[in-house]
């Protein structure tokens, strides 16, 4: 039903049990294996293998004493639903047609229940920007009233002192940091392009790259790192070096030094020891490592990330006019399935002997039979919506892809200078505002992304074969990681010669923001 679609789609929830079965309580003891006895046979510690031995603990339901829906006892905490709603789009891409599809993950909405809205507007070329404010998607609403909890949760904590590291000075500063993205993207959007993509849009966009790009990138970046430190120390640990004879930075320390020094010497235990010790005593691996990290480590997989980011939002302004008709044709069909599956949340629908598959072949069954005796109302809107006005033309068409991957990159890089402000370079205000005057005046990220939107145009509407992954990120991670290697060897160096201020007063205006 469309309650257990959300709580499964949630980043914490709960899914009630398939399997309809009596509570532990009745009978004062729980079924022994979950997992086998979904085949009928007898619970005993000699079936199944070991892995299924294994995992039958984790299958079964938890808090099976208390009622659910469907006449079963338990549910199973899902977490990081995330993970769950990309298998069924994967799973959803390769047994469903295309208008089937139309959907908006999350709150299940179909696309035709709002943007004819926004074809309206656009069609009558409203310029009113609250008009379009208005025109906005479930998930849209969701994403921005999530947006205002959180915001008012940190000022709350700000005024409060809860937290000590976190004043009101703090809370100005991100909130400048969000302005900042927020005017740029107006003046993209708004300014130029209000007509070739929705404001819905862009929010959406704009939202998978703050969350979801910045967490594939930042998660492969730390593996890409640990793996490196873990080679690094693994030949440390094979030539047997144990100890360095200064401070670790280049700084000249006590040649007579041995391991007898307590307090002189330093370790070789730590990553950043070995890594910061060798580098500064060898100028060309340090050269060599910057390369690698702004071109690779860096530049190759936010590129990436950023342009998956774009792929993975599915928004009809990009919906061709046979894609609508299709989904328009069976929109009743679909008005009246989410309509007998919300009053299927409340009651207990089952087979006949309470299994799973029967219950839902028998409401996969009803709509087919039902549609014609029972019509659903279409609203206004939608009876009246032409998929013919979906036509556009090919400029229009590109500068909509040029922009959304342009709010991907804003959404990307707002969460990035959040991240370089208050973890990376967080020692004083003062600190904070120039990391973000520096990073706003350098907008690679956007300036990245508009560089592939050239390459996804020429492969998606002028239908050019010879444009695959490679040729569309290849270039944006030449700007990127030369921006990055600019940048990361003007800051090594600036620290190389102020190392006495940078290291020993606390280095309260680095600027380090690679």
């Amino acid at each position: 039903t469309r309650f257990e679609m959300n709580c499964a789609h949630r980043l914490v929830g709960c899914y009630p049990s398939d399997i309809a079965h009596e509570p532990c309580c009745s009978n004062g003891s729980e079924s022994e294996d979950y997992i086998l006895q979904q085949d009928n046979t007898t619970p005993d510690e000699n079936n199944g293998d070991l892995c299924t031995r294994l995992w039958s603990c984790f299958a079964k339901p938890c808090l099976p004493c208390f009622p659910f829906c469907n006449n079963s006892y338990g549910c199973h905490f899902q977490f990081c639903g995330l993970c769950a709603m990309a298998q069924e789009a994967r799973e959803a891409n390769l047994t469903l047609p295309r208008h089937l599809r139309m959907v908006d993950y999350i709150t299940m909405e179909p696309f035709l229940l709002y943007y004819p809205r926004i074809v309206e507007l656009r069609r009558s070329a409203t310029n009113s920007f609250w008009e379009h404010c208005g025109a906005i998607s479930g998930l849209s609403k969701l994403l921005l009233v999530s947006f205002k909890v959180i915001l008012v949760a940190l000022l709350i904590i700000s005024l409060s002192n809860v937290v000590g590291y976190w004043e009101l000075a703090d809370m100005v500063v991100l909130l400048t940091t969000f302005l900042q993205s927020f005017v740029v993207m107006y003046c993209v959007h708004w300014g130029w392009h209000r007509y070739d993509l929705s404001i819905d849009a862009v929010i959406k966009y704009f939202a998978c790259g703050f969350v979801l790009c910045t967490c594939m990138a930042f998660t492969v970046e730390a593996l890409e790192y640990l793996t490196f430190q873990s080679v690094v120390i693994g030949l440390v640990w094979w030539l047997e070096v144990r100890e360095v004879e200064d401070n670790g930075y280049g700084g000249g320390g006590d040649g007579s030094m041995t391991t007898d020094d307590v307090g002189h010497g330093r370790s070789l235990a730590a990553g950043d020891d070995i890594l910061k010790g060798f580098l500064n005593r060898q100028p060309a691996a340090k050269i060599f490592y910057i390369l690698v990290s702004s071109y690779l480590m860096a530049g190759l997989v936010e590129e990436v990330c950023k342009y998956f980011g774009f792929v993975m939002v599915d928004h009809p302004d990009f919906c061709s006019e046979r894609e609508l008709e299709k989904a328009k044709a069976t929109m009743p069909l679909q008005l009246l399935r989410d309509r007998e599956e919300d009053d299927d949340d409340g009651s207990a629908v089952t087979g006949e002997n309470g299994d799973g598959p029967n219950n839902q072949k028998n409401e996969a069954e009803a709509p087919s039979a039902n549609v014609e005796q029972a019509p659903v109302a279409i609203d206004a809107t939608l009876a009246s919506f032409n998929p013919a006005m979906q036509r556009r033309s090919l400029s229009s068409i590109r500068s909509g892809v040029t922009v959304a991957m342009v709010a991907v990159a804003l959404g990307f890089a707002c969460c990035e200078n959040i991240l370089h402000i208050f973890i990376y370079n967080r020692s004083s205000v003062r600190s904070e505002i120039t990391t973000l005057i520096v990073k706003s005046l350098f907008p690679v990220h956007p300036i990245a992304a508009a560089i592939q939107s050239i390459y996804v145009c020429r492969r998606d509407l002028e239908k050019d074969p010879s444009i695959g992954l490679g040729r569309i990120v290849l270039p944006s991670v030449i700007f990127h990681g030369t921006y990055d290697f600019a940048l990361m060897i003007i800051t090594s160096s600036w620290q190389r010669s102020h190392k006495e201020q940078y290291f020993y007063r606390g280095n309260t205006s680095s600027v380090a923001i690679a």
